[in-house]
C-alpha cells in the first residue's frame, strides 16, 4: 500500500532545536549528535546520540496534519507487553515548531518495509503471530479508531455482508471495463 510512496518533505531541525527539545523534555539526556533516519513516509525521524552513553533514541516529528500521535502512544500501551515495540519516553506537542512529536527507544534491526522485500519464512511466522495478537483486541464494529482507540468512523457493520460493499463497486463502469479485460 505505502511501499512505493515517495517522501515529499522532511521537517528539518537544526542541532540547537534538537538539543532544546531534549533539554526541555528529557533534561537528563545531553545530545551529542543526530542524523535523519530514512524510511518515514509521513513523519521525520531522527536518530539521537548522547554523551556518556551508547543508548540512542528516536525523535519523531509528526507532519502538521497528522492526528495520530496519541493513537500511536495508546496502541503502544495496549500492545507493549505482547509484542516487541520501541519504548515511548515522551509524546506531546512542541509549540516551538508547531508539531506533535515523540521520543522513543531506538531498536537495532531490519525494519518491516525492508524485510517485506526479502521475506524469510521465520519472519512470516513471527509477523503472523504478532498480527494474531493485535487482532485479538475485539471491537463490536468495523471502523477507524480515534486517539482513545474507540471506533469513531464506522466503515460497515459486521451484520452486513461483504457482498453489499463489492456489488456497488462492480457497477462502476471503469471497474467493469477493467474486469472484462482481465
Amino acid at each position: 500500500m505505502e511501499k512505493d510512496w515517495e517522501r515529499l518533505d522532511y521537517n528539518h531541525l537544526d542541532f540547537k532545536s534538537i538539543k532544546n527539545i531534549f533539554k526541555k523534555f528529557l533534561p537528563q539526556k545531553e545530545v551529542s549528535d543526530f542524523s535523519i533516519l530514512s524510511g518515514g513516509l509521513r513523519n521525520t525521524n531522527y536518530l539521537i546520540s548522547f554523551y556518556n552513553t551508547t543508548e540512542k533514541l528516536v525523535l519523531r516529528i509528526y507532519t502538521e496534519e497528522n492526528k495520530e500521535p496519541l493513537k500511536e502512544y495508546n496502541l503502544f500501551k495496549l500492545l507493549k507487553d505482547k509484542i516487541p515495540f520501541p519504548e515511548f519516553y515522551y509524546s506531546g506537542f512542541w509549540k516551538d515548531i508547531n508539531r506533535h512529536f515523540a521520543i522513543t527507544q531506538y531498536l537495532e534491526g531490519i525494519t518491516l518495509d525492508k524485510c517485506l522485500n526479502d521475506f524469510p519464512d521465520k519472519s512470516a511466522e513471527e509477523l503472523g503471530e504478532f498480527l494474531n495478537i493485535i487482532h485479538s483486541n475485539k471491537y463490536t464494529e468495523i471502523g477507524l479508531l480515534n486517539e482513545k482507540l474507540e471506533i469513531t468512523e464506522h466503515i460497515f457493520s459486521p451484520d452486513k455482508t461483504l457482498e453489499s460493499f463489492i456489488i456497488p463497486g462492480l457497477e462502476n463502469t471503469i471497474i467493469k471495463k477493467d474486469l472484462v479485460m482481465i
